[in-house]
């Protein structure tokens, strides 16, 4: 029996923001990662190297830390919507933020095969002093 989808995305976010090392287990190989235009690195990445290196290997390069927090979730069956707020600290200006997001994930058979990302890209814009890197 595999895992409810609202169980598989609770599991992420507790690798995200605890061990990430248990992240393969929950996402899919070959999952679609979007990210909204306008926050750093923003646009579409196929498959986990792609996420991990290409998107959050570029954006920590920027902030000394980043965590996921989730405020609400809401079960639409395949698909969760999770509204939250990010907490990071960029490092070039120090700032701390507390940026607001909503995430739409898309799972089958236990593991996630999409991530549709929004988030509060102008509070990021501001923590780096307005010089948003872009996907190459």
């Amino acid at each position: 029996m595999s895992r409810s989808a609202m169980d598989t995305v609770v599991e992420f976010y507790q690798h995200v923001n605890g061990d990430p090392t248990g992240l393969p287990g929950v996402l899919h190989a070959d999952m679609k990662w979007e990210i909204i235009e306008g926050f750093p690195y923003g646009g579409e990445y196929n498959g986990l190297g792609s996420i991990f290196e290409d998107f959050f290997g570029n954006v920590m390069q920027h902030f000394e830390f980043w965590n996921a927090n989730p405020d609400e979730y809401i079960d639409a069956g395949d698909k969760i919507v999770v509204l939250g707020h990010y907490k990071t600290k960029a490092k070039e200006s120090g700032m701390e933020i507390e940026p607001s997001f909503a995430h739409i994930w898309t799972v089958q058979d236990g593991m996630i095969t999409r991530l549709q990302q929004y988030a509060d890209s102008a509070v990021v814009s501001r923590a780096l002093n307005h010089n948003v890197p872009t996907k190459a």
